[in-house]
Formats: structure tokens, sequence, C-alpha cells
């Protein structure tokens, strides 16, 4: 009975080969042998077009994961994968740009050592509606990174299903939106300005409202001078961002500039032009105040902005 070749492994598709060229008497069987050639032959063939096949699918899979990985990588959104204890367990080269860091120091650590205390309990939160909810989480998460200042992140969090249908992972995506935060706040302020300025036509009040509502949003500090009629100068409102400074305000309003000086408040009064100082030492801008005020509160820019009615400026 003749050999079923089909069912035989290449191995034993060659041994046999090999003992029907070496037996002299089994050479009679010349349409076995032709036969058992010819499915050799073809086993070959399709051996090799399944591992040309598996070359070929192994090829795509390393140049699918390679494209995954730079995508992931470098897209503009920071990802992680997080237990729900915050330990980062994976995250792409925009997280750790987002954090100031490397990602090898990133990887391992815990998030919520990485955010300020007050954000803390927020970030927590944040991780139990992803892990024991099983649903998407988001919310906002405020940071301070040495690389780019304060940053407000946009978290949107997806739970990871285990074998169990357990919640052991969720990745989550976060997003700088500190620009669309900024923006906001701005429009709000200009809202509220326009309220203000429009309430009451006793305009002094008014706009010594608006110096207050300057800080800390605009800045640290705002002084408010109104050029009078005889052309002296008059300084309205002195606002402070920091209320313990506040009892300084009195002193630094009966040190109004003259609207004859090199002053850049005295230079805005009369060109009608906005002058910007930044980038500099509080030494640099003691000169920009009267007695170099200023420069005791440690600034580091300053921005004189003229106030102006019906082509007249009639402050700054």
């Amino acid at each position: 009975m003749a050999p079923a070749y089909e069912d035989l492994s290449k191995e034993e598709l060659l041994r046999m080969l090999r003992l029907l060229q070496s037996e002299p008497r089994l050479r009679a069987w010349g349409p076995e042998t032709e036969r058992l050639i010819h499915d050799l032959q073809v086993h070959q063939i399709e051996l090799e077009m399944q591992n040309r096949e598996l070359r070929e699918a192994q090829q795509r899979l390393e140049d699918s994961r390679s494209r995954y990985a730079d995508l992931y990588d470098f897209a503009p959104v920071g990802y992680c994968t997080l237990d729900q204890n915050s330990t980062i367990l994976e995250a792409n080269l925009t997280a750790a740009t987002l954090f100031g860091t490397e990602r090898a120091s990133l990887v391992g650590s815990m998030l919520i050592s990485r955010v300020p205390p007050q954000e803390r309990t927020n970030l927590l939160a944040h991780l139990r509606t992803c892990f024991r909810q099983r649903t998407r989480a988001t919310g906002d998460l405020r940071l301070s990174s040495k690389a780019s200042g304060p940053l407000v992140l946009q978290l949107v969090s997806m739970p990871v299903l285990g074998p169990e249908r357990e919640v052991f992972a969720c990745k989550t995506a976060m997003t700088d939106i500190s620009l669309i935060k900024q923006s906001e706040q701005r429009f709000r302020l200009l809202a509220t300005i326009s309220e203000v300025l429009t309430a009451s036509f006793d305009y002094l009040p008014n706009l010594a409202q608006v110096a207050r509502l300057a800080v800390p949003d605009l800045a640290d500090i705002c002084l408010l001078d109104v050029l009078e009629e005889n052309r002296q100068i008059r300084r309205v409102e002195v606002a402070f961002a920091d209320s313990e400074k506040g009892h300084l305000a009195e002193a630094i309003k009966r040190h109004a500039p003259s609207y004859e000086g090199s002053t850049p408040q005295a230079q805005v009064l009369r060109s009608g032009q906005p002058i910007l100082l930044s980038d500099s030492t509080p030494e640099a801008l003691s000169g920009a105040s009267a007695e170099g005020l200023i420069a005791v509160f440690n600034a580091r820019s300053l921005i004189f902005v003229p106030l102006a009615s019906g082509g007249r400026t009639l402050g700054s």
C-alpha cells in the first residue's frame, strides 16, 4: 500500500526520497519515486510561499508598529497609562515635555506627586470615576512646569479592561488648553471692565475700580495716573495682587511723576504711545517710577498704557 505523502512531514519526505535513491532494489518503483519528488517539490514551494507571506506580514507589522510609535510619541497630545494609584505605566514624549522631564524618569513615578497639592484631590476623584464607574472621565489639571510655566491641562481618561472585564488601568489624554483658558479669562475681564466703565458718569471711581480689576489677572501691581487741566499728574489708584503690600499704596500715591519729567508715565502722557519695559532687572527698572518704588517689588517687566478719549490722552 502506497504511503499517504500528504500526511508526511518535510523531513519524512526527504528521508524517504534519500532511501529510494540509495536502494537499487527500490528503483523499480519509478512512478512512486517521481510522485514522491513531485510531492516534495510542491511541499517545498508551499512552505516557501508560507514563509514569504509570514515575512511580508512581519514587515508590515513592523512598519505599522513604527508608524504607531511615531504617532504616539510625537502627537500634539500627551498620553499616559495610569493605575488607580496614579502610577504612570506608560507615557509618550509629549507627556514628558508637558511635565518638563525625560520619559524615563516619568514612567514609574506617581502623577499625583507631580501636581500641586491643591490639585491632588481633583486628580484622585478623576481616577476614581474612571476605575470605579468604568466610564470616561474628563477634567482640568493645573500644574507648573519649569520649562513652560503655569499650564492648564484637559484630562480625558478611558478605562482599560482586563480578561475578567476588570479595570486594571486607564488611558489618559492630556491637552494643553492654557491659551484657551487665558483667552476666556481675558474676555471675562474685558466684559467686566466694560460694565464698570459704563456703570456711571463719574469716571474716576470707575477707572480706579478698573485698576483693581487688573490684578492679579493681568499684573501684580497696577498704578493709575490721571492728567489734570493744569498738567499736574494725580495718582488716583494703586492696586496690589499681594494684599500684604496694600499698606504701601498711600505712600506710592504721593509720588506721582512730573508731566515734564523723563519717567515712562510722563513720556506716555506726552506722546500718547504705550511703552513696554520687559525682561529687565529691578535695578534697571528703578527709574520707571518716582523714587524707584516699583523696584521694591522685584518687577521684571512694566507696561505703560495711555488712557485716551476723543483724541486726548487723559492718563496712564
